[in-house]
Parts: C-alpha cells; sequence; structure tokens
C-alpha cells in the first residue's frame, strides 16, 4: 500500500481510488496520497454475486465502481447492456476498463449519464489492444487510471505520455480526465480537481516555460514535478525547493532517489526500504519500473 502511494506521490498524484476495501494505513496523517474513502464497489459481474445489494446500499450521493466490459471475447462485449437490464447503469456507475465499449455501448453509457475510466497501457498488455482516440473522445463522463503495475506501464504519468503519444488525444481532453473529471467522477469535495479560493490545497509545481497548464502535464516528465502539497503540507520536494523550506515543513521527510533523480519525501523511507530489501535483495527495488534507493533522512 505504502509502494503504491509513493508510486503516485512521484508522478505529482495527490489523490488515488483504490478499487478494493479500504485499508487502516489509508487513514493515517503520514500517508504519502490521500485515498478516495465515498463510494461502493464491485470487483465485476462475473465475480460479484450479491452485486444489486452492494449497489442498493451505496448512498446516492457516492459513485458505484465496477471492472466492466475487460476484454475482447462475447461475454465482455454484452457486459454494458447485462448492466443495464440489471438497472446498475446510472449517473453513479463507474465502468473501469470498457475495453469491449462499441459505438452502441458507448451511446447508452452517455445517455445514462456513467462513467468511465480507462487503463489504456494495461489493456494493451492484456489483450494487445486499447480503445481508440475516437472511442474515449466521445464517451462523455471520463477519466485516466493507471490500474496496477504488474499490467500497466508505470504510473498515471505513463498512461497521459501514451494516450498522447500513441493515441493522440488532444492535451485538453487528457489534462480534464487527469484533474477535473475524475474529481467529478469520484465527487470528491473542497473543491479537489481545480486550482480554486478556500479549496482543497492538493498541488503540484513543476518547471515549465510558456506552455498552457494542459500541454505542460502531457509532456511532463517525473524529474521536472519539483513540489507536491498534500492537504496542505508538503508531501514531496526537490532539493532546490527542499532548500527553500522553512526547517519545520521538512519535518519527517526522508531522501529518496529515484531513476538518478534525488526527491525528499514525507514517508517512512528507511523502513520500507528494510523490509523490501530483506526480500527482494539489494538495489532490486523498482517503483514504476524505476530504480530506486534509499540516501536518508533529514
Amino acid at each position: 500500500m505504502w509502494w503504491g502511494a509513493i508510486r503516485n506521490l512521484l508522478c505529482g498524484v495527490t489523490t488515488v481510488c483504490h478499487h478494493n476495501p479500504p485499508h487502516p494505513d489509508f487513514e493515517l496523517p503520514e500517508f504519502p496520497v490521500q485515498v478516495v474513502s465515498r463510494f461502493g464497489w464491485a470487483h465485476s459481474l462475473k465475480f460479484e454475486p450479491h452485486i444489486h445489494d452492494k449497489f442498493r446500499n451505496t448512498p446516492p450521493e457516492h459513485p458505484f465502481i465496477i471492472h466492466a466490459a475487460e476484454g475482447i471475447d462475447a461475454e465482455s462485449f454484452e457486459e454494458i447492456f447485462q448492466l443495464d437490464r440489471m438497472h446498475l447503469l446510472d449517473k453513479r456507475t463507474v465502468l473501469v476498463h470498457g475495453l469491449a465499449l462499441t459505438p452502441k455501448t458507448i451511446s447508452l453509457i452517455n445517455q445514462r449519464e456513467a462513467a468511465l475510466i480507462a487503463c489504456p497501457t494495461s489493456n494493451f498488455f492484456l489483450f494487445s489492444k486499447t480503445l481508440s482516440r475516437d472511442q474515449l473522445a466521445s464517451v462523455q463522463r471520463i477519466a485516466l487510471g493507471s490500474d496496477s503495475p504488474i499490467t500497466a506501464l508505470g504510473d498515471l504519468l505513463d498512461e497521459i505520455h501514451y494516450v498522447r503519444s500513441a493515441l493522440g488525444l488532444d492535451a485538453n481532453t487528457i489534462y480534464k480526465m487527469a484533474t477535473s473529471n475524475a474529481a467529478e467522477i469520484l465527487r470528491l469535495e473542497y473543491g479537489a480537481g481545480h486550482v480554486t479560493e478556500s479549496g482543497l490545497a492538493n498541488v503540484i509545481a513543476v518547471r515549465g516555460g510558456n506552455q498552457t497548464p494542459a500541454s505542460t502535464l502531457s509532456e511532463l516528465d517525473h524529474k521536472e514535478i519539483e513540489l507536491v502539497v498534500r492537504a496542505g503540507q508538503v508531501a514531496m520536494a526537490s532539493p532546490t525547493v527542499y532548500e527553500r523550506l522553512p526547517h519545520g515543513y521538512r519535518k519527517d521527510m526522508q531522501l529518496l532517489e529515484v531513476a538518478g533523480n534525488s526527491r525528499w519525501l514525507r514517508a517512512p523511507l528507511r523502513s520500507l526500504f528494510n523490509e523490501a530489501e530483506n526480500v527482494l535483495g539489494q538495489s532490486n527495488l523498482l517503483v514504476g519500473g524505476r530504480q530506486v534507493r534509499y540516501l536518508g533522512p533529514i
């Protein structure tokens, strides 16, 4: 759980949705990212025998998240229609993957005001196929997910680069998929997904030129992320920014090297490295496909 949070933090993600039962560590104030807790979920039609109960017991103001149409077989192509027949497809429904979507099922999803979280590189790894640019662009409520690093290319930045370079999705659409769309679909509060006065202070600072925020994000590299603030607290900082922080803001931060770049993180890196290296050995740790080394505490 902690390494997954660090994987997200390193690419500038401040809020994640864990499509599984909650873990007690998510509630710890020092946990590196915020984890969405207000939602109902089922794994999928195939693996959830009590899906009606789970859907019915989800408060109407919360999203209901389910893997759907994750495949290329006939059963996968039928799942969206099946969900609709079961009255499980409405504005609360958040479909994860949707690889088997067709123009008819996309039209139905839009008609029911349901949402899609696409995980393109994971789909390509498993099925040698992913949704096209036109398919992604035709879903009215859509966000971008990173899925598990077991199947995905790496992290959310890798997904952003993939849909930009391999699929040709435009920068403005990508920006919304990673920010405001995601916040709206997951029904986040306090202005999450936007930079707004009195909003939740989840922000990142990056090295940039004269590009728009959308263009900057679509081309962003890990080494360009200088600062991550989560709920008003510094969660990650480059050495340059770290040196400019007041001493109190540096408390409990430890130094990590990732792919040759140093970053200060507010996380118990020493114990995490000790536990992981006891199993994997020294200098064998990869996070999101990038080698990491522990460099020390404050």
